[in-house]
């Protein structure tokens, strides 16, 4: 005798072992199905399609509501750890935009401190970008002093080599005096 032919006679045939019957199925299905259906991790070229499916979502959305969490799932979306593009910068942005369309989502701790977080990443960045201009300059000024060096001391050495040859001539010259005095 099968394990489930022993679970539905156990069930009877009255309508209400037979809506049992049909729910525990429904529900082992279900199961089974969820099992076999696992979420789709998402590939890199997907993000990117998702963001530009976003943008165009907003760019085409006049609802506000629609449009503040269009802008939170694009915020989202652009600061995920796997996404190949990530903009900091441009999450902080459609943070903000969210805020501005439905101000209450700000009273929640997670968007105000997403906004301060990125706020402050977008500061150091900032700052990064300006010591790295700072930095490319002054190796720019260092290339230039090591050449303007490097000239200096080949006109010392040329000066150099003049000195010697002018000592050389002054005691030419000094031993033709006393040779003709």
């Amino acid at each position: 005798m099968m394990m489930s032919e022993g679970f539905f006679r156990h069930l009877g045939r009255s309508a209400g072992g037979v809506f049992a019957a049909v729910l525990t199925g429904i529900l082992v299905l279900t199961a089974c199905g969820g099992c076999a259906i696992l979420e789709r991790v998402p590939v890199k070229e997907d993000l990117v399609k998702e963001e530009k499916g976003l943008t165009e979502n907003i760019n085409n959305e006049s609802n506000p509501f629609f449009l503040a969490e269009a802008y939170l799932r694009r915020a989202r979306l652009r600061i995920r750890a796997d996404n190949p593009r990530i903009d900091y910068g441009g999450a902080l942005e459609d943070f903000k935009k969210a805020v501005d369309l439905k101000p209450e989502i700000s009273t929640g701790k997670d968007i105000g401190d997403w906004i301060a977080a990125l706020g402050r990443l977008t500061d150091l960045n900032h700052e990064v970008a300006q010591l790295k201009e700072k930095n490319e300059q002054t190796e720019r000024q260092n290339r230039t002093l090591r050449s303007n060096v490097e000239q200096l001391e080949k006109q010392e050495q040329e000066l150099r080599k003049t000195i010697e040859e002018l000592q050389a001539l002054e005691l030419q010259m000094e031993q033709r005096r006393q040779q003709l005095r």
